[in-house]
């Protein structure tokens, strides 16, 4: 008789923690742990599903829109990302700094730049802190003037910032008029751009192909079709070079100072990490 009580209060004990644990497996701690676990796999549509799940049970929460917005990131949906940046922007409550801060790196991977000033106002700073974050924020912007401002509000002792400004401000940057100018010698504006190689070929064809023709010409008269089919040869290169010299110039301006937003972002990683 006292066996099967203790058989009994056995399998009761066992069916009512079998339970708990279950529904341990569908509670929130557990659903986070699996939804990460989904994102460092790469599964971001399982990912994504879990989170809408969670939402739907648990309500919103920082800690479900920060993995939102891991998955989103981590799976290159831009837009997604954005649409959470600003529904945190123009939310009036007041999120958890691990949230803002997840979603100012979003903006500078997507390159949403704009969207930084307004999220800094949304978390405690020290007057430097947030001063050198609106700072970076307006050199990615490549608005000097907002910048300046800033710069003026940190301290004199920090050189990084100070750096930043007059690199912003001396970026050796081509001017389109000069290389169009220069572009009336043959391959000159190409290698005023940074492309030598293209600059020396344009240059190399244009003078051999107009030789042939000046050649054709002196040997056949006006009506010779050797002459005219390397003049027309080297006009379309000497008029493809001209052409070719604005793309150039901006391609290498971009470069440039795509270069120098790596040094300020870099800057900005490291105010964020305190």
């Amino acid at each position: 008789m006292k066996t099967g009580i203790k058989k009994l209060l056995l399998l009761s004990f066992l069916f009512i923690g079998n339970g708990v644990f279950a529904q341990d497996l569908f509670g929130y701690e557990s659903s986070l742990k699996y939804t990460d676990y989904l994102i460092q796999k790469g599964d971001y549509v399982s990912a994504e599903l879990e989170l809408n799940t969670m939402e739907s049970t648990f309500g919103k929460s920082d800690t479900i829109t920060l993995l939102k917005l891991k998955c989103f990131r981590l799976s290159g949906q831009k837009d997604a990302s954005i649409s959470i940046i600003k529904s945190i922007i123009q939310d009036s409550l007041t999120h958890h700094e691990y949230l803002v801060f997840d979603a100012m790196r979003t903006a500078i991977q997507f390159k949403t730049y704009q969207a930084l000033p307004p999220l800094i106002s949304h978390i405690q700073l020290t007057t430097q802190e947030r001063e050198r974050l609106y700072f970076f924020s307006f050199l990615l912007l490549n608005d000097t003037s907002n910048a300046r401002i800033h710069l003026n509000n940190i301290s004199d002792n920090d050189s990084t910032c100070s750096n930043l400004f007059n690199g912003l401000r001396n970026l050796p940057r081509l001017k389109t008029s000069t290389g169009v100018l220069l572009s009336i010698f043959p391959g000159a504006g190409a290698i005023y751009a940074k492309q030598k190689h293209a600059g020396l070929t344009n240059t190399a064809i244009v003078t051999l192909f107009s030789w042939l023709s000046y050649r054709g010409f002196t040997q056949k008269g006006t009506g010779s079709i050797y002459g005219w089919f390397y003049a027309t040869g080297a006009s379309v290169f000497y008029v493809s070079g001209i052409y070719s010299v604005p793309k150039n110039i901006r391609r290498y301006n971009h470069y440039i100072f795509s270069n120098y937003q790596d040094e300020v972002k870099h800057a900005f990683e490291n105010t964020l990490i305190r």
